[in-house]
């Protein structure tokens, strides 16, 4: 990459490789409906817009106040295209998705009107940031843990009829490597990366990515944490790696796939510490413009068989 080292043990792929290791034919036609809960905050109605360009007959937006998460995000004008001007039949749903009942009615609904469900995106979540230390970590952990693990829970639970080609749920990097304050949004973020496990070992299609913060846009532009650029991916780079996911890559992988800024290589590259955790954990890593896949440091042998169904591990 550039002369730079990406971490031993990983090899850069490309798009067409990782299409053939992930069942390309889970990608999105234009068929059928795609729910996307929040859809109505940032990365919902950006990953709208990917799917509206792709063709999707239905876009369901799904929210629990039917109205836009954020102002001064541009959200607003996003929406009205969506509605106006992307050529898709698009619909605001009110549900609280953290109630089963709720979830199963909205699924009900959607087949009713579209006929059939073919994609679900579960970017739907809350930050309570909050110390262990003095109770507030506790003090917001319900709300984090309904509003994301929850909800995916009875969105997985309440799908298993339809013949979905895709079940993304949006993690956090916070899942891989922490963040101050955010033990309960780090906890239910691994929920949804290991219920993505879960389904692909059943057979079924699903990815969890854990995206960094998002510039602009999003939970972390509204609460004005985000303090440099730097460590943030640009709504622009989002865009492209979403219409990369929902063409095909990325939808069957136990492991979830870790979105890195640049910023981060010399983090992911060191021997020690956060970058050693890294490197075990994580099979599939975009970095910039780059996608690598980890091998393995045991035998050839092994290494070899890994390389080979890298999508099985």
């Amino acid at each position: 990459s550039s002369g730079r080292r990406i971490a031993k043990r990983y090899k850069e792929v490309s798009l067409y490789e990782l299409n053939q290791l992930t069942k390309g034919d889970c990608a999105i036609h234009g068929e059928g409906a795609v729910v996307v809960t929040g859809g109505l905050g940032g990365l919902g109605l950006l990953s709208a817009k990917v799917l509206a360009d792709l063709g999707i007959q239905y876009i369901f937006l799904v929210s629990r106040s039917g109205h836009v998460a954020y102002e001064g995000q541009g959200l607003e004008e996003k929406l009205q295209w969506l509605q106006s001007s992307s050529g898709v039949n698009v619909q605001i749903m009110s549900c609280d998705v953290s109630e089963e009942v709720a979830v199963e009615a909205m699924l009900k609904d959607v087949r009713r009107i579209a006929g059939n469900i073919k994609g679900i995106i579960h970017c739907a979540g809350v930050i309570r940031d909050g110390a262990i230390e003095g109770g507030k970590a506790a003090a917001g952990s319900t709300a984090v843990w309904q509003s994301k693990a929850l909800s995916a829970w009875w969105l997985h639970k309440h799908s298993l009829e339809d013949n979905l080609n895709m079940f993304v749920t949006y993690s956090s990097i916070s899942a891989a490597i922490g963040n101050h304050g955010q033990t309960a949004y780090a906890a239910a973020n691994r929920f949804l990366d290991a219920l993505i496990h879960i389904r692909v070992r059943a057979g079924l299609c699903g990815v969890s990515i854990q995206w960094p913060a998002i510039s602009g846009i999003g939970m972390a532009a509204a609460s004005n944490t985000l303090q440099d650029d730097r460590w943030s991916l640009s709504p622009e780079r989002v865009y492209e790696l979403l219409y990369q996911c929902f063409e095909g890559a990325y939808l069957s992988l136990q492991r979830p796939v870790l979105i890195l800024p640049e910023s981060y290589l010399e983090i992911f590259n060191s021997d020690n510490g956060f970058g050693l955790q890294l490197r075990e954990y994580m099979k599939t890593i975009v970095v910039d413009t780059k996608v690598y896949q980890g091998a393995s440091n045991t035998t050839t042998k092994k290494k070899k068989m890994m390389m080979r169904d890298r999508h099985k591990v």
